[in-house]
């Protein structure tokens, strides 16, 4: 007898865990729902396991990242801004960081590409590097800790890391 806002069934349903949940009749049909949010929390708690996590970051989700399922534009990082033009970001360590804003769709393509080639894969090869640095010589990695931070000053990311310190512009 309940509908949703968009006048969809609500249906009660069981979870294998016990726990009973309403779920509209279009979000069973298109496969939202696998569990009543028990399986999510049991996948958030094992993360820390099966991935590794330096400063905030998780290193395999750098190495495969791909667009949201939720992307408009087409690229991740990219879409539509003010007055038409294409407004690039870049999330890494926890925080977004605003690139800038592009006439053109390739112009903010290549602006992302180009941050993210900075951040997020120098932070990678940083990593990688540090750690057969340190696997080689753990006296060395008790001295030098790995560190990758970034700090944005106008157009410029201010890169410092354990092994250089860089600064990249937006295109």
């Amino acid at each position: 007898d309940e509908k949703d806002g968009k006048d969809n069934a609500m249906w009660k349903c069981k979870c294998e865990c016990g726990t009973e949940i309403a779920v509209s009749q279009s979000s069973l049909l298109q496969g939202y729902y696998k569990s009543c949010g028990c399986v999510r929390q049991e996948r958030q708690e094992t993360l820390h396991d099966t991935c590794t996590f330096v400063e905030n970051t998780c290193v395999e989700v750098l190495e495969k990242r791909k667009s949201r399922s939720d992307n408009t534009s087409g690229f991740r990082g990219v879409s539509k801004g003010p007055g038409g033009k294409w407004l690039v970001t870049i999330g890494f360590q926890r925080k977004r960081y605003y690139v800038g804003l592009y006439a053109k769709f390739d112009d903010a393509v290549k602006a992302r590409l180009h941050i993210e080639e900075a951040l997020h894969d120098g932070f990678v090869d940083t990593y990688k590097r540090w750690q057969d640095q340190a696997e080689s010589d753990p006296a060395w990695a008790k001295v030098n800790p790995f560190y990758f931070n970034v700090e944005k000053s106008g157009c410029d990311f201010h890169i410092d890391s354990v092994f250089n310190s860089t600064v990249i512009s937006a295109l």
